[in-house]
């Protein structure tokens, strides 16, 4: 009897209560989760914050971007000289004339500028992801910047509410500005004040100062070809204006 238990014992203990070392260790305690009622909490905190947030941005478009600054005049008009015959001679400053309407254009010439610049201007929001995707591949493989994915929404962001600073702040605010226009602007109303404001060079702003001086013409009479040397001459007006560089703007319109 007691060689049967010395065989079923270890140490003096029996073999029932030596432990299993087959058996992993316990796993740590958990850590404690949050109550569910504790997690509501943070996500209404969460989606008010975006809810003041959002409202901020909006009662900053509204004081310091109103929808109609892209139509108002120059600060500084130009001046121009006259002859003693009360012919023009000269001009100084830049000179920027009556807002053009969609409507009242030739369909070409809102068309050129869509071709040129913004394809799925009448399909985006505000923002072309596509254009902004091609761009980065153009500008990737080029070693530097070649390409822009700006929709003609965020050039009039650009140019009508904000400063030239290339960062990333501006950058931002651009495509919030871009698509709060879309929300509360026909395309027709957006297209008809980037034309109106929009850089042709020479010192001229706006479709219907360009026009006049490069075309002796009302916006409203121009031809394809003018419309087309008029769009073309936006990706860069000081370099394409057929008064410096009649043979680039011609190639660029074609």
């Amino acid at each position: 009897m007691s060689e049967a238990t010395g065989i079923w014992q270890r140490g003096g203990r029996d073999v029932e209560q030596l432990d299993d070392t087959f058996t992993p260790p316990p796993l740590p305690p958990a850590e404690p989760t949050l109550p569910p009622k504790r997690a509501r909490q943070w996500l209404k905190i969460a989606l008010y914050s975006t809810f003041v947030f959002m409202v901020l941005i909006i009662g900053w478009l509204v004081i310091s971007a109103p929808l109609g600054r892209a139509l108002e005049p120059l600060k500084d008009p130009a001046l121009l000289l006259l002859s003693e015959e009360g012919t023009p001679i000269a001009r100084r400053g830049a000179i920027k004339e009556a807002p053009v309407e969609i409507a009242k254009l030739d369909p070409l010439t809102p068309a050129a500028f869509i071709a040129i610049e913004d394809r799925r201007f009448r399909s985006h929001w505000g923002v072309d992801p596509r254009a902004i995707g091609r761009a980065m591949a153009a500008n990737f493989s080029a070693g530097g910047v070649r390409q822009g994915g700006s929709t003609l929404t965020q050039q009039l962001a650009k140019t009508s509410f904000l400063s030239s600073d290339r960062s990333y702040k501006r950058k931002a605010q651009e495509v919030i500005i871009a698509f709060w226009v879309e929300a509360w602007l026909t395309k027709d109303e957006i297209l008809s004040r980037y034309l109106s404001s929009v850089y042709f060079g020479d010192g001229v702003y706006g479709l219907r100062a360009a026009s006049n001086h490069y075309f002796d013409r009302a916006p409203e009479r121009l031809s394809l070809a003018q419309s087309a040397m008029l769009a073309g001459m936006v990706q860069a007006p000081s370099r394409l204006a057929p008064t410096r560089n009649l043979a680039g703007a011609q190639k660029r319109s074609r």
